[in-house]
């Protein structure tokens, strides 16, 4: 998955979060379910998240957080949004 392609699932994962008072999980969530991907992008985490129009310091430690996370936990099957 291209460093682009990330952010739209981020930016998509955010709105889903932000409408129900979840942002900041679903960042983490997003680093969760697509730490494998951030890593082989080429692109580094600040920079996907800028891409999504958030902003790289804030989300991009909880995106950072998610994927430390990823090594130790699995998502769930319909915890995802419909698409992502």
């Amino acid at each position: 998955m291209d460093p682009q392609d990330l952010a739209s699932k981020l930016k998509d994962m955010y709105e889903d979060g932000k409408s129900r008072g979840r942002a900041v999980a679903m960042a983490l969530l997003f680093g969760i379910r697509y730490a494998r991907d951030i890593e082989t992008c080429g692109a580094s985490i600040p920079d996907i998240v800028r891409r999504a129009g958030l902003n790289p310091k804030s989300y991009g430690t909880e995106v950072r957080k998610g994927c430390m996370l990823a090594e130790y936990v699995t998502v769930r099957k319909g915890s995802l949004p419909a698409g992502i």
